[in-house]
């Protein structure tokens, strides 16, 4: 084996994602404004604290009807914000588990949301009775390390 360590990113590496279902399934709910999260400067910050694990999901799910005046309840907004989680193909699932087997030491770093990453645990990860700690020496989770990429510490800690 060339490597004996490879961390991989979580969107657009190993899940599919697709940013019009996101945006299609918030504005069903009475969200459109986050979907504007690029042009409303209270939406990025938002995210970005969400992101960074300054505030837990039930302040954020209390900011969103907030900002957006929905009523969508805290399960509608994890729906919606997870409809961009599309797929991980079984096929990256397998190749994760083909290298563990052969001795590389592989980890997770992701900028993600909480609601994303138990959704991936959840949903996209399971396969033949695998799950996350099969495929991963170790996962690291910007917001649990309340820390970001490009951050040069994110990279420093893992």
């Amino acid at each position: 084996m060339k490597y004996r360590n490879v961390i991989f990113d979580l969107g657009n590496v190993l899940v599919a994602l697709d940013n019009e279902a996101c945006a299609r399934a918030l504005t069903a709910i009475g969200c459109e404004r986050l979907v504007r999260v690029n042009d409303d400067p209270a939406v990025r910050r938002l995210f970005d604290q969400l992101g960074l694990g300054l505030i837990s999901n039930v302040q954020f799910y209390a900011q969103v009807r907030r900002l957006t005046g929905t009523t969508a309840t805290d399960a509608q907004i994890d729906t919606a914000c997870n409809a961009m989680l599309t797929v991980i193909p079984d096929v990256k699932k397998q190749r994760l588990l083909d290298l563990r087997r052969a001795g590389c030491h592989t980890f997770l770093l992701s900028n993600t949301i909480d609601i994303h990453w138990r959704y991936c645990v959840e949903h996209l990860f399971p396969y033949n009775g695998y799950g996350v700690p099969d495929y991963f020496d170790r996962a690291f989770v910007s917001q649990v390390m309340h820390l970001a990429k490009p951050d040069r510490k994110i990279f420093e800690t893992v």
